[in-house]
């Protein structure tokens, strides 16, 4: 069974001293390479099947990191009445 990366990306994703899509892609990428390594490296060796779980679970974890993420935006971004600067949409 594979393993739950999520608690690790999130903590990694939250200490990022710039938290853009940009930083986040690098340490993606990253999690994966040394992921790799490590099933690599691994004895005894997992089947084919277990290193695809392991890279599932990995990629399942970013997903739900990155949706967090597009959520908060979201909550951040200006609504339509701040953006046109009159505060009121009725006045």
């Amino acid at each position: 069974m594979a393993r739950d990366y999520y608690p690790l990306i999130a903590r990694a994703v939250a200490g990022l001293e710039q938290n853009t899509a940009e930083t986040r892609q690098v340490l993606y990428d990253h999690a994966r390479k040394v992921l790799g390594e490590q099933l690599r490296d691994l004895e005894p060796r997992l089947s084919m099947s277990a290193r695809a779980d392991e890279f599932i679970a990995l990629d399942e974890a970013i997903r739900k990191v990155e949706s967090e993420a597009a959520a908060f935006r979201s909550d951040e971004a200006p609504s339509p009445d701040d953006r046109n600067g009159s505060g009121d949409a009725g006045a």
